[in-house]
């Protein structure tokens, strides 16, 4: 029967690794639409988002089976209900990273403010990081990574408030009607990473209360 259980679990892992590696791709992938000028991967990212969907409802599914019929306690539980939450974190993850795709084809056929995408590029470096590290974190059931991570989020509203006056600025500034539509997609894009950040805090979060039940909110 535990050896069952151990299989099963292990293969409910692999399911969330796999969304995971999926989530952290399509971010890079929108990342890359954006900054890079390719119009053809923003259309990929928001084909593949169903891809992303499916799997949080596989997670979902098994999830509810092995509490249902294995009856896990303690650490199992624990593990079962991280991923729970967490699968629902990446999910939402893959929707911001459609957000950007679809922002950067409006800002393919409106004027490009180089300077907020450098600050843009900047974020998405950092978010891209932390992602793939909580990621890690997550399996290797590091706490003390989970909150280092955590704290790197605080750079990423930074940069976030930066952009957001830049692009305050440059609307105050500018007398170009062509702007205001580019901005527009420059800031949700912000945004967008902005949130991004904040998902992959609570992954760290779950990755606190896999190890020891707590449940620490480290989004302030």
């Amino acid at each position: 029967m535990r050896k069952t259980f151990d299989n099963q679990l292990h293969e409910l892992s692999e399911l969330f690794k796999s969304m995971g590696d999926l989530t952290l791709q399509a971010i890079e992938h929108s990342s890359d639409a954006l900054l890079d000028h390719k119009v053809v991967i923003s259309q990929q990212v928001i084909e593949n988002d169903d891809e992303i969907n499916e799997y949080e409802f596989k997670i979902e599914r098994d999830c509810y089976r092995l509490i249902a019929l294995q009856q896990p306690v303690a650490n199992d539980l624990r593990m079962i209900a991280s991923i729970l939450k967490a699968t629902s974190d990446l999910e939402r993850m893959g929707d911001h990273a459609v957000s950007i795709a679809k922002s950067s084809l409006v800002i393919a056929d409106s004027q490009r403010l180089p300077a907020i995408e450098e600050k843009i590029r900047e974020m998405s470096v950092k978010v891209e990081a932390m992602v793939r590290d909580a990621i890690a974190a997550f399996f290797a059931k590091d706490a003390k990574a989970a909150k280092e991570i955590a704290e790197r989020d605080h750079e990423v509203d930074a940069l976030y408030k930066q952009v957001h006056n830049d692009i305050v600025d440059e609307i105050t500034a500018g007398d170009n009607a062509d702007l205001s539509e580019s901005a527009a997609a420059y800031l949700s894009v912000a945004s967008n990473y902005e949130r991004l950040g904040d998902y992959t805090t609570n992954i760290c979060e779950r990755v606190l209360y896999m190890e020891d039940g707590d449940m620490v909110d480290l989004n302030v």
